[in-house]
């Protein structure tokens, strides 16, 4: 009994102890009070979350908003009491690095408008006007920015802004709160625990007076695990929430000036040339609303995506066709034939008449346009695929998001499909027509080639219960996500998949796999062969299948 009772008493001193160091205090010294800051990396936060942060003394996080769409009403009451700071999030993020990289020797040189100003402005102003805010932050998931960035923000009214690319002058990587200009900079750890047991000595690892911390899904999703991280904090003395505009206003004077750098994101002049070519051309067409314009700007993302533009400075041959390719698809949607600082005359889209377009090419397959899509007609055990921009409301949100639905019809009811014949449905999406572009090889496991004009930068493997979204990478295909199947339909996210379906080639192949067996069932036809004369020959090549206009 008293070996029980001394055992606890020293469990609860060393607990004291440990809880008074990781917050500061000791019998030494004053207790140091300090800021813990959350980045909400996601808007979906179950309800059961938002009902104990509500219910919570002090917990409070930043959530990223989309200004087009507005608060979703499940942040609605986190918003309203203050224990949800609403910050700006930017669709167009991507294109941020590459802004960074020549910020310092093209934009001082020429008007922000063309470059950069048009892609914050717009938002900003939305944000301004929706959440009726004069005052917040840019909420970044994962664009590289640069000190000349931060000051733009700062003269654009931003408060504050997140980044993942602070150095000391010494070389080591930052993270903390710091201040660039008038701009409060949070640079925030990645690597925040998951698992309850690991809170306290990751916490007693940081010595920062403010730290600020990333909130993925995983945290957020986990109830049990957000019920102890909320409690944690309203019992703590020594260590608080706090959202950034409560740390801009109250506790600025705690921050570190000066005595750090970004690290440069380095991009050859020629790179920098075609991308502030590939803008200006855009720029110019701002005020189109066809499709072609709408795809221009999906390239433009493709051609300031991370992955192409690291690999492009490391010399690798595919990414640097992809990345050459995409940007003269942009010129090409545009009709722009010579290098866009050049251009003084441009077709107008308004005097153009959109015509009705069908194409029978043979007897097996046939295209034609829809309302806000396309729809594939094939005789075959692949009967139809209907692929159509639509709109539907979030799972768990209170908002519309934009989708490409996809819908395919089956020669027999569609569980006899899959239960009997059909195992799975490669489809292969084909966004630019450009030879080469992207990836010619099927999936490994079915073996296979799309021509050079129909490589796909999309693929989805369908199945009776999930289809799982691939993205083509000079690496190889990349997974991106998986998507939920009913019956044979399904929405990809746009967020994912930019541009019009009407102007895309498409190539669906349904699979028998039995064991190691593989059985390819059918196919789309836009080709003079018949199918089964293409199926027959080995390697077996196809193309995609698209309106031709």
């Amino acid at each position: 009994m008293f070996k029980t009772q001394g055992y606890i008493k020293i469990l609860l001193l060393s607990t004291l102890i440990f809880v008074c160091h990781s917050f500061g205090f000791t019998a030494n010294n004053a207790p140091q009070r300090r800021r813990i800051v959350f980045f909400a990396e996601t808007l979906d936060i179950p309800k059961s979350v938002v009902n104990k942060i509500l219910d919570s003394k002090r917990f409070c996080l930043v959530v990223p908003v989309n200004s087009a769409t507005g608060i979703s009403e499940n942040l609605e009451p986190l918003i309203s009491c203050g224990k949800a700071e609403p910050a700006l999030s930017l669709l167009n993020e991507p294109i941020l690095p590459v802004v960074a990289s020549f910020s310092n020797s093209i934009l001082k040189n020429r008007d922000k408008h063309n470059i950069f100003h048009s892609y914050i402005s717009g938002y900003t102003e939305n944000f301004d006007e929706k959440i009726n805010k004069k005052r917040f932050g840019i909420f970044l998931k994962f664009a590289v920015v640069s000190e000349e960035i931060v000051e733009y923000f700062g003269k654009s009214k931003i408060s504050w802004v997140n980044a993942k690319n602070l150095y000391a002058n010494t070389g080591e990587f930052l993270n903390g709160a710091f201040v660039c200009g008038e701009t409060v900079v949070f640079a925030p750890y990645e690597n925040f625990p998951d698992k309850q047991v690991e809170v306290m000595s990751w916490l007693e690892k940081r010595k920062e007076k403010i730290i600020p911390v990333v909130l993925k899904e995983k945290h957020i999703q986990n109830y049990a695990f957000m019920e102890y991280l909320i409690d944690v904090f309203d019992n703590s003395v020594y260590i608080k929430p706090a959202i950034p505009l409560f740390i801009l206003f109250m506790e600025k004077e705690t921050l570190v000036k000066g005595n750090f750098s970004f690290k440069s994101f380095p991009l050859s002049s020629a790179v920098m040339d075609k991308i502030d070519s590939a803008v200006s051309a855009i720029e110019s067409c701002k005020d189109d609303s066809s499709f072609a314009y709408e795809n221009a700007k999906s390239e433009l993302i493709q051609l300031c995506s991370g992955d192409i533009i690291k690999e492009v400075m490391n010399a690798n041959d595919n990414a640097i066709n992809m990345f050459n390719v995409t940007y003269s698809n942009i010129l090409r949607l545009l009709q722009i034939t010579q290098p866009a600082s050049k251009v003084t005359q441009r077709p107008s889209w308004s005097e153009k008449k959109e015509e009705k377009r069908v194409v029978w090419s043979n007897s097996e397959t046939s295209v034609k346009d829809v309302s806000d899509g396309i729809i594939i007609s094939n005789k075959g055990l692949i009967n139809s695929i209907k692929i159509v921009k639509t709109a539907k409301k979030a799972e768990k949100l209170n908002m519309n998001e934009e989708y490409i639905k996809v819908t395919f019809s089956f020669s027999g009811l569609a569980n006899d499909i899959w239960s009997n014949k059909i195992s799975f449905v490669d489809f292969y999406i084909d966004l630019n027509y450009i030879d080469d572009v992207g990836n010619t090889s099927t999936f490994k496991d079915v073996g296979g080639f799309l021509s050079p004009d129909s490589a796909w930068e999309y693929a989805l493997r369908v199945t009776e219960r999930r289809a799982t979204l691939y993205r083509s990478n000079p690496d190889g295909p990349k997974v991106i996500v998986d998507i939920p199947v009913s019956g044979a339909s399904f929405f990809v996210p746009s967020k994912y998949i930019r541009g019009n379906p009407v102007n895309w080639g498409y190539q669906a192949m349904a699979i028998s796999k039995h064991d190691k067996n593989i059985e390819i069932l059918d196919i789309l036809n836009q080709n003079i062969k018949k199918k089964s004369v293409i199926l027959s020959t080995k390697p077996l090549v196809m193309s995609a299948v698209r309106l031709k206009h």
